[in-house]
Protein backbone atom coordinates (compact mmCIF):
# COMPACT_ATOMS: atom_id res chain seq x y z
CA UNK A 1 0.00 0.00 0.00
CA UNK A 2 1.18 3.34 -1.01
CA UNK A 3 2.61 5.98 1.19
CA UNK A 4 1.69 9.23 1.84
CA UNK A 5 4.44 11.52 2.69
CA UNK A 6 4.35 14.78 3.82
CA UNK A 7 8.56 16.67 3.56
CA UNK A 8 9.71 19.88 5.64
CA UNK A 9 12.00 21.64 3.62
CA UNK A 10 15.73 22.57 5.37
CA UNK A 11 16.94 21.70 8.90
CA UNK A 12 18.11 24.04 11.52
CA UNK A 13 21.63 23.88 10.50
CA UNK A 14 20.72 25.17 6.55
CA UNK A 15 17.14 26.46 7.58
CA UNK A 16 16.50 28.08 3.85
CA UNK A 17 15.73 31.50 3.29
CA UNK A 18 15.61 34.29 5.71
CA UNK A 19 12.06 35.96 6.27
CA UNK A 20 11.26 40.17 6.98
CA UNK A 21 10.75 38.67 10.69
CA UNK A 22 13.89 39.09 12.65
CA UNK A 23 15.40 35.29 13.83
CA UNK A 24 12.76 33.22 11.69
CA UNK A 25 13.73 31.49 8.98
CA UNK A 26 12.20 29.43 5.92
CA UNK A 27 12.80 25.95 8.28
CA UNK A 28 10.76 27.28 11.24
CA UNK A 29 7.95 27.87 8.48
CA UNK A 30 7.69 24.69 7.04
CA UNK A 31 8.43 22.67 10.51
CA UNK A 32 5.24 24.39 11.50
CA UNK A 33 2.67 23.86 8.57
CA UNK A 34 4.00 20.25 8.61
CA UNK A 35 3.01 19.59 11.92
CA UNK A 36 -0.33 21.08 11.05
CA UNK A 37 -0.49 19.00 7.75
CA UNK A 38 0.08 15.75 9.56
CA UNK A 39 -2.54 16.43 12.68
CA UNK A 40 -5.22 16.58 9.68
CA UNK A 41 -4.20 13.38 8.09
CA UNK A 42 -4.04 11.70 11.86
CA UNK A 43 -7.29 12.46 12.18
CA UNK A 44 -8.53 11.71 9.22
CA UNK A 45 -6.82 8.04 9.74
CA UNK A 46 -4.58 8.44 6.78
CA UNK A 47 -0.89 6.08 6.64
CA UNK A 48 1.74 8.75 6.28
CA UNK A 49 4.94 9.70 6.54
CA UNK A 50 6.52 12.89 7.95
CA UNK A 51 9.92 13.87 7.09
CA UNK A 52 12.40 16.78 8.04
CA UNK A 53 15.39 17.45 10.03
CA UNK A 54 14.04 18.12 13.22
CA UNK A 55 12.13 15.42 13.84
CA UNK A 56 13.36 12.50 12.12
CA UNK A 57 17.03 11.96 12.73
CA UNK A 58 18.82 11.71 9.50
CA UNK A 59 16.62 12.47 6.94
CA UNK A 60 17.72 15.83 6.58
CA UNK A 61 15.99 17.84 3.64
CA UNK A 62 18.81 20.43 3.84
CA UNK A 63 18.44 21.71 0.42
CA UNK A 64 16.17 20.61 -2.48
CA UNK A 65 19.14 20.41 -5.35
CA UNK A 66 21.30 17.23 -4.15
CA UNK A 67 19.99 15.18 -0.81
CA UNK A 68 21.01 11.55 -1.51
CA UNK A 69 19.38 10.24 1.99
CA UNK A 70 16.05 11.65 1.00
CA UNK A 71 15.88 10.61 -2.31
CA UNK A 72 16.77 6.87 -1.59
CA UNK A 73 14.06 6.82 1.38
CA UNK A 74 11.86 8.45 -1.68
CA UNK A 75 12.70 5.54 -4.03
CA UNK A 76 12.55 2.57 -1.09
CA UNK A 77 8.24 3.60 -0.83
CA UNK A 78 5.92 1.65 -2.02
CA UNK A 79 4.02 1.11 -5.34
CA UNK A 80 1.38 4.28 -5.15
CA UNK A 81 3.50 6.46 -2.75
CA UNK A 82 3.65 9.95 -2.96
CA UNK A 83 5.14 12.93 -1.79
CA UNK A 84 4.31 16.83 -1.15
CA UNK A 85 7.47 18.97 0.15
CA UNK A 86 7.07 21.89 1.72
CA UNK A 87 8.84 25.28 0.98
CA UNK A 88 8.31 29.19 0.94
CA UNK A 89 10.53 31.36 -1.54
CA UNK A 90 13.23 34.07 -0.13
CA UNK A 91 10.96 37.84 1.44
CA UNK A 92 11.53 39.87 -1.81
CA UNK A 93 9.97 42.48 -0.62
CA UNK A 94 8.75 43.29 -4.52
CA UNK A 95 7.58 39.73 -5.33
CA UNK A 96 3.89 37.69 -4.31
CA UNK A 97 2.52 34.25 -5.81
CA UNK A 98 2.26 30.78 -4.65
CA UNK A 99 4.21 27.87 -6.97
CA UNK A 100 4.16 24.22 -7.23
CA UNK A 101 7.04 22.30 -8.86
CA UNK A 102 6.78 18.94 -10.62
CA UNK A 103 8.79 16.88 -12.96
CA UNK A 104 8.06 17.30 -16.49
CA UNK A 105 8.07 13.30 -17.14
CA UNK A 106 5.20 13.01 -14.04
CA UNK A 107 1.72 11.17 -15.07
CA UNK A 108 -0.91 13.44 -15.50
CA UNK A 109 -3.01 12.79 -11.89
CA UNK A 110 0.15 14.20 -10.80
CA UNK A 111 -0.61 17.10 -12.50
CA UNK A 112 -3.59 17.24 -11.63
CA UNK A 113 -2.95 17.29 -7.96
CA UNK A 114 -0.33 19.92 -8.36
CA UNK A 115 -2.75 22.64 -10.20
CA UNK A 116 -5.68 21.92 -7.40
CA UNK A 117 -3.40 22.39 -4.57
CA UNK A 118 -1.85 25.96 -6.05
CA UNK A 119 -5.35 27.30 -7.31
CA UNK A 120 -6.51 26.35 -4.15
CA UNK A 121 -3.59 28.35 -2.11
CA UNK A 122 -3.82 31.15 -4.45
CA UNK A 123 -7.58 31.30 -3.89
CA UNK A 124 -6.96 30.98 -0.01
CA UNK A 125 -4.14 33.37 0.28
CA UNK A 126 -5.59 35.88 -2.13
CA UNK A 127 -2.02 35.96 -4.05
CA UNK A 128 -1.24 34.93 -7.73
CA UNK A 129 0.00 31.42 -8.75
CA UNK A 130 3.39 32.10 -10.28
CA UNK A 131 4.22 30.26 -13.73
CA UNK A 132 6.58 30.40 -16.23
CA UNK A 133 3.68 29.39 -19.01
CA UNK A 134 0.52 30.59 -18.75
CA UNK A 135 -1.01 27.27 -20.25
CA UNK A 136 0.10 25.64 -17.20
CA UNK A 137 -0.06 25.64 -13.11
CA UNK A 138 3.13 24.38 -12.60
CA UNK A 139 6.84 24.89 -13.17
CA UNK A 140 9.52 22.25 -13.89
CA UNK A 141 12.69 22.25 -12.37
CA UNK A 142 14.98 23.57 -15.37
CA UNK A 143 13.05 26.18 -14.80
CA UNK A 144 13.83 27.38 -11.56
CA UNK A 145 16.57 29.58 -10.59
CA UNK A 146 18.65 26.48 -9.49
CA UNK A 147 17.90 24.38 -12.83
CA UNK A 148 17.73 21.28 -10.84
CA UNK A 149 15.83 19.93 -8.37
CA UNK A 150 17.09 16.01 -7.11
CA UNK A 151 14.08 15.04 -4.94
CA UNK A 152 11.48 15.94 -7.67
CA UNK A 153 13.91 14.58 -11.13
CA UNK A 154 15.94 11.22 -9.23
CA UNK A 155 12.86 9.70 -7.30
CA UNK A 156 10.58 6.98 -8.36
CA UNK A 157 7.22 8.40 -6.98
CA UNK A 158 5.41 11.61 -7.79
CA UNK A 159 6.49 14.56 -5.88
CA UNK A 160 5.29 18.05 -5.67
CA UNK A 161 7.42 20.90 -4.45
CA UNK A 162 5.20 23.67 -3.06
CA UNK A 163 6.53 26.70 -2.18
CA UNK A 164 3.72 27.97 -0.43
CA UNK A 165 4.51 31.80 -0.40
CA UNK A 166 6.92 34.61 -0.10
CA UNK A 167 8.83 35.66 3.22
CA UNK A 168 7.73 39.30 3.09
CA UNK A 169 5.26 41.56 4.57
CA UNK A 170 3.56 41.74 1.49
CA UNK A 171 2.32 37.90 1.48
CA UNK A 172 2.99 36.25 5.28
CA UNK A 173 -0.07 39.19 6.25
CA UNK A 174 -2.21 36.86 4.22
CA UNK A 175 -0.98 33.85 5.26
CA UNK A 176 -0.95 34.25 8.91
CA UNK A 177 -3.93 32.77 10.62
CA UNK A 178 -4.93 30.94 7.24
CA UNK A 179 -2.03 28.05 8.57
CA UNK A 180 -4.30 25.74 8.80
CA UNK A 181 -6.31 26.51 5.44
CA UNK A 182 -3.62 25.90 4.00
CA UNK A 183 -2.73 22.89 6.06
CA UNK A 184 -5.96 21.35 4.89
CA UNK A 185 -5.57 21.63 1.54
CA UNK A 186 -2.25 19.94 1.27
CA UNK A 187 -3.88 16.97 2.97
CA UNK A 188 -6.71 16.96 0.66
CA UNK A 189 -5.13 17.16 -2.11
CA UNK A 190 -2.14 14.47 -1.31
CA UNK A 191 -4.70 12.29 -0.04
CA UNK A 192 -7.08 12.29 -2.68
CA UNK A 193 -6.64 9.89 -5.64
CA UNK A 194 -7.14 12.03 -8.86
CA UNK A 195 -7.07 8.81 -11.20
CA UNK A 196 -10.15 7.63 -9.98
CA UNK A 197 -12.82 10.84 -9.20
CA UNK A 198 -13.08 14.30 -9.69
CA UNK A 199 -11.66 16.78 -7.32
CA UNK A 200 -12.13 17.14 -3.79
CA UNK A 201 -14.19 19.96 -3.13
CA UNK A 202 -12.79 22.51 -1.52
CA UNK A 203 -15.40 25.37 -0.04
CA UNK A 204 -12.86 27.41 1.71
CA UNK A 205 -15.28 29.02 3.96
CA UNK A 206 -17.92 26.68 5.24
CA UNK A 207 -15.55 23.59 5.42
CA UNK A 208 -12.54 25.31 7.41
CA UNK A 209 -14.74 27.28 9.62
CA UNK A 210 -16.39 23.77 10.53
CA UNK A 211 -12.86 22.06 11.24
CA UNK A 212 -11.70 25.34 13.02
CA UNK A 213 -14.58 25.00 15.01
CA UNK A 214 -13.93 20.75 16.01
CA UNK A 215 -10.07 21.46 16.22
CA UNK A 216 -11.04 24.54 18.31
CA UNK A 217 -8.42 26.85 16.48
CA UNK A 218 -5.49 24.27 18.09
CA UNK A 219 -3.68 21.42 17.51
CA UNK A 220 -4.48 18.50 19.76
CA UNK A 221 -1.72 18.46 22.43
CA UNK A 222 -2.25 14.86 22.50
CA UNK A 223 -0.73 14.99 18.85
CA UNK A 224 3.17 15.65 19.72
CA UNK A 225 6.10 15.35 16.94
CA UNK A 226 9.33 14.57 18.65
CA UNK A 227 11.41 17.89 17.96
CA UNK A 228 13.42 20.31 19.20
CA UNK A 229 11.91 22.65 21.85
CA UNK A 230 13.75 25.88 20.46
CA UNK A 231 12.35 25.36 17.16
CA UNK A 232 8.59 25.72 18.67
CA UNK A 233 7.31 29.78 17.57
CA UNK A 234 4.31 31.61 17.54
CA UNK A 235 3.21 34.96 15.68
Amino acid sequence: MGKLIVEAGHTPSRPGAKSYIDGKYEHCFTDDLQNRTLYKMNKKKMEYVGLQGSTMGFYHVDEEKNNSQVIKLFNSMPKGSRAISIHFNNNNPRATGTEVIIDPRTNKYNKSRASWIVRNIAQTLDIQVRRRNATRDWIYPSETFIGSIGIIERTTIPVILVEVSFLNERDLAKYFGKEDDIATILALGLKHDFATSAEPEFKEREEIQKIKRIEAKSIDPSFQLQRDPQLKFKF
